[in-house]
Parts: C-alpha cells; sequence; structure tokens
C-alpha cells in the first residue's frame, strides 16, 4: 500500500483532531447553550485544530521524520486521551515533570498502579493500531527536494491563510467566545500538551545551574534545652477528610486524645508532588515560584542545617525528594533491596527508621527530621495502609477509583487518613521520651488534595487556576510538648505554604544574614 505524503498528514491530522477531542466538545456545550454562534465556534475551533496539526507535520515531518513525528502525536494522544476522559486529568506542564521525574527515579510501583487493562487498551487500540498502519504504507515523495519544499511551504501557507480567514471572517463572535472560555485550550489533544512540553524546555533547560544563596551565615540562639522537629510531609491528603476539622467520621481518634492545633485552611501551591514539594522550603519571592527555580536555590531546609550544631535529615518514602534534600542528608528506602523493606506501601517503616535517628544524635545535636511518606497516594489507596487500619468498609481494591461507588471508593480514601492519624501518633510517642532535655515539636503538611470522584474528577494533577479545592485543600497539624495535652484548637487562618519556612526557621531560633523576611502565621 502505499500514498503520498500530503494525504498522510491530511488524513492522521484530523484522525488525531476528531479522534482524541471528544471531551473537548462535551465540556464547550457543558458550558455554552447549543446557539449558532456557538456551533460556529465549536466547528471553527475543530477545523484550526486539524490545521495545526497539519502545519506541524508538514513543518517537521520530513521524508524519513514523518512517520517516527505521526507516531510520537498517535501514542501521546492516546495516553493524554485516556487520562483526561477517565480522570478528567489535563496533562500539563506539573503532569509531564512528574511522569519524567517518575521514570528518572524507577518508580515501578507507581507506574504499576497506573497501568490498568482500560489504559493499555486505549493506547493499543488508538495509538499502537494507527500507528502499525502509517508503518506499513509507503509513502511517495517527490523526486526533486526543492519541489517536495515548495509544496510543503505552499500548504503552510495556504493553512496560515484559512486560519486567518476562520478567525476574522466572525471576530466579533469568535473573540468573545474564546475570551468567555479562556480555559479551552487546556482540553485540546495534543496541541496543550506540546505547548507545555516546549515551555518545560525553556523553564528547565535554560535555567542556570548554579545555586542561588540567600543567606551566608546562620545562627541559633541556644536554649537551654535542645530543639526537635519533625515534620511529616503527607501525599494527597485533603483537608476535608480530618475529624479533627470538623469531619463527620472519625479519623483522627488519636491526635483528638493527644491535643494538636489543626491549620484546616491551608492552600497547596500546585497539585502534583513534583511541584509542591519544592514550594514548601521555597525562600524567594512566593508569587514567582517554580519548580525549575527551585532546584537551584538555597532552601529552609540548606539554612537549618548550616547553622552551628544543627542537623537535617531526610527520610524518603515517596518517589523523591525533588531535589530538596539534594545537600542534605538523606535516607532514601524506596531504593532498598525487598528482602529487606517492601517500599511505597507502609509508612510504618518510617517510625523505626526515625528512631534510630533520634538514638544516634541524642543530646548531640538540634535536629530536624523530614519524613517523605506515601500518605494517600492514589490510586491504590487500599495500598496505604495495612488489613487492621481498614476501619471503614468495604474499601476498593481497585488501581481504577472510577470504577468503585463513591462510598466504598471514600471508605478506602478515609482509611488512609486513619492511618496517617496513627502514624502521626506514634512519631508523637517517640518525641515525648526526649521531653525533659529538649523542646519538641512535630510539623505535618500535605503537598496537595485529591479528587474522589467530584464533578466526575478523578486523582489529581489539574492546573491550579482552575483545579477544585479538593485537589488544593489541605492541613497542617502542629504539636509541641508547650501546648495543652488533650486539647485541640481549630484554626481557621487562611494560610499557604508560605508560612513554613519561617515556622522551621522561629522554632529553631535561628538568625540569618542578612535577614530574611519570611511570613510565619503558625501560631
Amino acid at each position: 500500500m502505499s500514498s503520498g505524503f500530503k494525504k498522510i498528514i491530511i488524513l492522521y491530522a484530523w484522525f488525531i483532531t476528531l479522534v482524541f477531542n471528544k471531551n473537548l466538545l462535551i465540556y464547550f456545550f457543558d458550558n455554552n447553550a447549543f446557539l449558532f454562534q456557538n456551533v460556529y465556534f465549536i466547528v471553527a475551533l475543530f477545523i484550526t485544530i486539524a490545521l495545526v496539526i497539519k502545519i506541524f507535520l508538514f513543518t517537521f515531518g520530513q521524508r524519513y521524520l514523518l512517520k517516527p513525528v505521526t507516531i510520537f502525536l498517535l501514542i501521546l494522544s492516546s495516553i493524554v486521551y485516556y487520562f483526561q476522559d477517565k480522570f478528567k486529568v489535563l496533562v500539563n506542564e506539573d503532569i509531564i515533570i512528574s511522569t519524567f521525574d517518575t521514570f528518572l527515579e524507577g518508580n515501578v510501583n507507581e507506574l504499576n498502579e497506573l497501568l490498568t487493562f482500560n489504559f493499555i487498551a486505549t493506547v493499543l487500540v488508538l495509538g499502537v493500531l494507527p500507528s502499525i498502519f502509517l508503518i506499513k504504507i509507503k509513502i511517495n515523495y517527490p523526486d526533486n527536494i526543492f519541489k517536495e519544499i515548495l509544496q510543503r511551504g505552499f500548504i503552510i501557507g495556504l493553512c496560515f491563510g484559512f486560519l486567518g480567514l476562520i478567525v476574522f471572517s466572525n471576530y466579533k463572535n469568535v473573540s468573545l467566545i474564546a475570551r468567555k472560555n479562556e480555559k479551552i485550550n487546556r482540553v485540546i489533544i495534543p496541541t496543550y500538551t506540546i505547548s507545555s512540553i516546549k515551555n518545560l524546555y525553556k523553564k528547565y533547560y535554560l535555567t542556570p545551574s548554579e545555586v542561588k544563596i540567600f543567606v551566608k551565615k546562620a545562627t541559633a540562639v541556644q536554649d537551654l534545652k535542645r530543639n526537635i522537629m519533625i515534620l511529616v510531609l503527607g501525599e494527597t491528603a485533603r483537608s476535608d477528610r480530618f475529624s479533627l476539622g470538623g469531619y463527620e467520621r472519625e479519623t483522627n481518634p488519636r491526635l483528638k486524645e493527644i491535643g494538636v492545633q489543626f491549620y484546616k485552611n491551608v492552600e497547596s501551591c500546585g497539585t502534583i508532588t513534583a511541584y509542591s514539594v519544592p514550594c514548601i522550603f521555597y525562600l524567594d519571592k512566593y508569587s514567582s515560584y517554580s519548580p525549575a527555580k527551585a532546584r537551584y536555590q538555597q532552601n529552609v531546609l540548606d539554612v537549618v542545617n548550616m547553622a552551628p550544631n544543627h542537623k537535617v535529615i531526610w527520610l524518603e518514602n515517596n518517589s523523591s525528594c525533588k531535589h530538596v534534600c539534594d545537600r542534605i542528608e538523606t535516607l532514601d528506602y524506596m531504593n532498598l533491596k525487598k528482602d529487606e523493606y517492601n517500599p511505597g506501601q507502609k509508612d510504618e517503616y518510617l517510625i523505626g527508621e526515625t528512631k534510630k535517628v533520634l538514638d544516634k544524635y541524642n543530646k548531640e545535636k538540634n535536629l530536624l527530621i523530614v519524613l517523605h511518606t506515601m500518605g494517600s497516594h492514589g490510586p491504590r489507596y487500599h495500598n496505604r495502609y495495612p488489613k487492621e487500619f481498614e476501619k471503614f468498609k468495604p474499601a476498593c481494591n481497585s488501581n481504577s477509583p472510577e470504577k468503585c461507588e463513591t462510598s466504598i471508593l471514600n471508605n478506602s480514601y478515609d482509611n488512609t487518613i486513619y492511618y496517617t492519624d496513627h502514624v502521626i501518633a506514634e512519631l508523637i510517642g517517640l518525641l515525648k521520651k526526649y521531653e525533659t532535655q529538649t523542646n519538641i515539636g512535630l510539623f505535618y503538611v500535605s503537598d496537595h488534595g485529591e479528587s474522589l470522584g467530584e464533578n466526575g474528577i478523578y486523582l489529581h494533577g489539574l492546573p491550579k487556576s482552575f483545579a477544585p479545592k479538593e485537589q488544593t485543600h489541605v492541613p497542617f497539624i502542629w504539636w509541641s510538648n508547650k501546648l495543652t495535652a488533650g486539647k485541640n484548637e481549630v484554626i481557621e487562618d487562611q494560610l499557604t505554604f508560605e508560612d513554613v519556612p519561617g515556622k522551621l526557621l522561629s522554632f529553631f531560633n535561628i538568625k540569618t544574614e542578612p535577614e530574611l523576611k519570611l511570613k510565619n502565621r503558625i501560631k
């Protein structure tokens, strides 16, 4: 079978446009009435998508590259379509960062949880099979390379001409509808994901690799007692599922008995781990934060670690520290052999490891121990807690949360919060053994929240600008031996991750040169 390169490009441009953008149509008419001007707009938009893909393929699909580039678009589009269709997840810069990190870190467990039968079937049918069909076709090109270049240039010019005609023939209505639906571009497959890849290249590969230093000297006003803090980084825990904050289910029985401060109105700075974790420790202007900047800047852990007689240790039980711990001592349990530890499932393992660290540095240093937990990481929520912590039954035992009834899915997720309560309580128990010799504290923060089927959305990762509150509303929990035992306080203040660095430096009485101007609204 053979065909000319122009026919192949036009055929596959329309195939990608029509097959993978079903949700674009649904999204548009969910938010707009079925009127003539809206129908005109959506038809024009589909034609525009096809024209943009044609321009892309006529530009970059040169002879020996046409098949690989088209196959790349097919596979990419099928993957993006699956996550958009099943979970309402948009594959943007943050999701790409997270996926790239997962591959680099060799995080097999996280990849396995996403590789469901439906995922594989979708990619095979919509991505692989059309690719095989393309591979079998012999593509004919003009004998004269200059003739081919002229043909490509002419068609690209025609495409741009049609684009201009579509926009300006009804510019008033098109521009009004476009402004009303300013987020619609994020639903378009594959152009939004490709533009995100381009933006990431600018951010990461054009970022200087030298570490920016904010603090040249850090000193601590030493109390008669040492200071020890455990900072627990939760994963995917949403604030509204903690009974400490008023949730009707008792998910925090042990912390309720201990007595803690619960900050229920905290907004995360992102909706994925790779974006949010570096943000928690960020020292620069909060509004200008990006993971690319954070990677090459001194963070608050670096500052605590540089103070005399202070030690910071990172205990890793998640995917990685996302470069936050690059310059401090790290114990990574995800890379242990399976006979030593079963990675990625039970956070209890960190309790024993934390005790070892406390015993090692007993009476020696001021300690900040950071525990990066698996917490409530989906989609296999049932894998995050031991069977004896399955308080709410029946639980969803699938890695496809959309297949479970809402009540059963909620049971599994609430069990992860119930187990987190146990882990935090055990860590506080460890700290209490040192309270006669030290000032002790435990701080808990989750990196982001999670959607559990609200409005048909699952998991996390939507762009922060329009992510639902379930993905951005997270808790702070603070405990110290200076709080009244058994007394719980719910604090309604609106806080962000910007408040964390100031809290850490304040707890350890650290003064910096030059002085850092940091917020600290945590009591």
